[in-house]
């Protein structure tokens, strides 16, 4: 997302992620601009955005800690510190990975089965590796929500964590220490440079950040919407420029706390093509699949046709600062399936996990969580250089069944790769080929709900009319 995920958690947007926003009980941006409009026009919200909110509601319900356990939350340094510590006794030279960042790393509470998160699926598949060289333990100090603005230190009061650090210690980890978040500090501030630090002989360090960047950031959602009108597309460089300032501050703390350890940069994923995150993905309040949705269909269309020129500045500053640093980076954009469902949250429209959350489109699966742990194994077995790792996906027949397969493909990060990258799974090559692009999605939107009689077409008009309404309310927020 998270995530341009989040960039969800991890996952990249021009929007706030309805998800992220209303799981810690502040409405987004957006949808507050949208239940603006409808309250001035004495209109319903629309029903995509009253879907994902209730939906996220209902998860809230679940997990959300009384205000007693948010407060010890704020005091719960000890428990950071314990968790380095079982990683510091069960360390060998040489034999830890750390990851960092956000909820591409941090993926637990959106998978079908949170016990089978990032950290456990890496430590095994090294663990399997018949190597002396490669390390063999993994070490989590990633938290869902963490931006490059906070990645050096983040409190509670200025963005939570207190849902998700509830929500691990209701999943029955066999590892005790994955119940407890382990990069917070004493004074109940999570500071993931700082507990990088005091882990011993890190050999590898991988950072995924950028994509809370726009989900939780309204001036960087402003500017973004706003590059979208003509003569305003420069405000998009002038986002990833700060965006990659900020990259390279995080950069170097990590390099501060953990000298000797190599980088690896991940690049997010792009969302599903069935989810929005301006109106959520097309679910009701139990995580069923909502048919018929024309508003939400609409703006996932013209949505999809965007995302990625809105999205390619900043991850352009990704590759940059990899290439002039020599280290791999991980592009997930190029490795998740858009069409593929199972790819994304619990792996299926209408399912939950055990912790009530339904399916997203902005977060990793059991599958593709799988992806992102093979992703990073090959990356840590090979020595450091300015390449980009992507996989392509496929199913294979296994015994009388089938599992997914990935085949990891390597790009040379040098300086024409950059300037001709796109973020997304097609890199388009012309300027047409993306202005086609944008014209089919929007199309494709319109097909999707059948012919329009003339009251159909006056609710277009309406999405029209609104979009403008949204990108001149968000124009308010100043930085």
């Amino acid at each position: 997302m998270a995530a341009l995920p989040s960039m969800s958690s991890g996952q990249p947007a021009f929007v706030a992620s309805a998800w992220h926003a209303a799981a810690e009980g502040q409405p987004s941006p957006v949808a507050s601009a949208l239940s603006a409009h409808s309250k001035a026009q004495n209109v319903s919200t629309p029903t995509s955005v009253m879907t994902a909110s209730a939906a996220v509601a209902a998860v809230a319900g679940v997990l959300r800690p009384r205000r007693s356990q948010r407060k010890a939350e704020r005091g719960s340094g000890a428990r950071g510190q314990r968790v380095v510590a079982m990683a510091n006794a069960g360390a060998k030279a040489g034999s830890t990975v750390a990851l960092l960042g956000d909820s591409v790393l941090d993926n637990f509470i959106w998978l079908q089965t949170p016990e089978r998160h990032l950290r456990v699926q890496l430590e095994e598949m090294l663990q399997k590796q018949d190597s002396k060289t490669l390390p063999k333990q993994v070490v989590s100090l990633a938290v869902d929500q963490t931006s490059t603005f906070d990645f050096e230190e983040r409190s509670q009061e200025k963005n939570s964590w207190a849902i998700f650090a509830d929500a691990r210690r209701k999943v029955s980890f066999a590892d005790e220490s994955d119940k407890e978040y382990g990069g917070i500090d004493g004074d109940g501030v999570l500071r993931q440079p700082k507990a990088l630090e005091g882990i011993s002989d890190v050999s590898w360090a991988i950072l995924s950040v950028g994509g809370n960047d726009v989900y939780l950031n309204a001036p960087v959602q402003a500017n973004l919407v706003t590059s979208l009108l003509p003569g305003q597309e420069g405000l998009r460089n002038e986002v990833a420029a700060a965006f990659g300032k900020r990259l390279r501050g995080n950069v170097e703390a990590i390099k501060r706390s953990a000298p000797n350890a190599n980088l690896v940069l991940v690049i997010p994923y792009h969302p599903h093509r069935q989810f929005s995150l301006l109106v959520g993905a097309p679910i009701d309040a139990d995580g069923n699949e909502v048919k018929g949705d024309l508003l939400g269909d609409v703006f996932r269309g013209l949505e999809f046709g965007t995302l990625s020129d809105l999205v390619t500045p900043l991850v352009r500053q990704i590759l940059a600062l990899a290439r002039e640093l020599k280290i791999p980076v991980i592009d997930l954009s190029k490795t998740f399936d858009v069409e593929v469902v199972e790819h994304y949250g619990t792996g299926r429209i209408g399912s939950k996990n055990s912790l009530n959350v339904p399916w997203s489109g902005a977060e990793p699966s059991d599958v593709s969580s799988d992806f992102i742990a093979q992703l990073i194994a090959h990356a840590v077995s090979r020595e450091p250089e300015a390449v980009v790792y992507r996989g392509v996906s496929q199913r294979v027949a296994v015994g009388s069944g089938n599992a997914w397969s990935l085949n990891i493909r390597q790009d040379v990060n040098d300086f024409l790769y950059g300037k001709n990258y796109r973020f997304g799974p097609v890199i388009e090559k012309t300027a047409e080929e993306r202005e086609n692009k944008i014209a089919s999605a929007a199309t494709g939107a319109v097909d999707a709900v059948g012919s329009l009689d003339s009251g159909s077409w006056f609710v277009v008009g309406g999405v029209i009319a609104l979009v403008g309404n949204v990108a001149v309310l968000l124009g308010w927020i100043k930085i």
